[in-house]
């Protein structure tokens, strides 16, 4: 019998705690064999990724099913794709890493020939959230079950989001973003003219339309999706410090794009635009500050005119 693990009874017992109930009796000393070339194929292909025996196994279990014989099914399986995911579900930092560079790269290119580069950006995004993240019900990875590649699963997934093109900019993206902001309502009541307020309008949606996609993707999931920093930092296989990084890059550059398009468009100079609606834009700049500060712990500020500035 090939040996599963060092701990190869408590390994075992995550194994068929995994498998449907109807099929522990299944297993037996050719169970066994196939169960460790199945084990051993999953690790071989990701060295890089830790996963623990009764995780791994447990996993591994969890994606059986009754109907064929299990020695059948182990010989069959995508073990490596299905350890790597195990990882990934899991938070695994090299696992997720490896996703990252090995097996998205497949959707970004099967996406790539029916979209323009700025939509496969979103779509990807989107393709991470509902992989990865609980943000839109359970993660779709967790129902890969080894059966074909991983990388088509993945791709099947982001076919289907640009089937529904919901991860395709829209033009009232500006007009949403806005809406979340805690001091909207006030900043555009400071803007005595309702020319004012269109052009305020116009040039916030024509800085959000200039950030990166992966900017703009890090300003709706901090402020449309409510996510924390924590959550959002596993979807890039980053750090949470790093992540929180760009986000405070995103937010600066929104805020002085916002203010350059608005000077443009009253035709103003910024010394003329500060003396003009200097006090506005200060509460623009804090609320996008008071937002970011609040994606970091993951409790957005509610709207609160009388808050301290500082």
């Amino acid at each position: 019998m090939v040996c599963v693990t060092d701990s190869e009874n408590t390994a075992l017992t995550a194994f068929k705690a995994g498998l449907p109930e109807a099929l522990h009796g299944d297993v037996d000393a050719h169970v066994e064999a196939a169960l460790g070339e199945a084990v051993a194929r999953g690790r071989t292909a990701w060295p890089s990724v830790q996963l623990g025996d009764e995780a791994w196994l447990g996993h591994l279990g969890s994606r059986l099913r009754e109907g064929s014989p299990l020695v059948d099914q182990l010989t069959a399986i995508d073990a490596g794709g299905l350890y790597l995911a195990a990882g990934c579900l899991r938070g695994v930092p090299a696992a997720l890493a490896a996703f990252e560079t090995d097996v998205l790269p497949s959707a970004r290119r099967a996406l790539s020939r029916r979209a323009e580069p700025a939509l496969v950006d979103e779509l990807l995004q989107q393709a991470r959230a509902r992989l990865l993240t609980e943000l839109h019900g359970p993660p779709r990875l967790a129902l890969y079950a080894g059966r074909g590649p991983l990388g088509g699963f993945v791709r099947t997934v982001a076919m289907h989001l640009l089937a529904d093109d919901t991860a395709a900019a829209r033009p009232t993206e500006g007009d949403e973003v806005l809406a979340a902001l805690p001091e909207t309502a006030d900043v555009e009541a400071g803007l005595c003219r309702l020319d004012q307020q269109q052009h305020f309008r116009a040039a916030f949606q024509e800085a959000l339309t200039s950030l990166t996609p992966r900017e703009r993707a890090l300003i709706r999931l901090s402020l449309l999706d409510g996510l924390s920093i924590d959550a959002i930092a596993p979807m890039y296989g980053a750090h949470r410090a790093t992540v929180a990084r760009w986000l405070a890059a995103a937010r600066d550059t929104l805020a002085t794009r916002t203010r350059k398009a608005l000077a443009t468009r009253l035709g103003l100079g910024q010394t003329d635009l500060e003396s003009l609606l200097g006090g506005v834009l200060s509460r623009f700049d804090l609320s996008l500050s008071r937002l970011m500060r609040g994606s970091q712990t993951g409790q957005l500020p509610a709207a609160d005119p009388a808050a301290d500035p500082t």
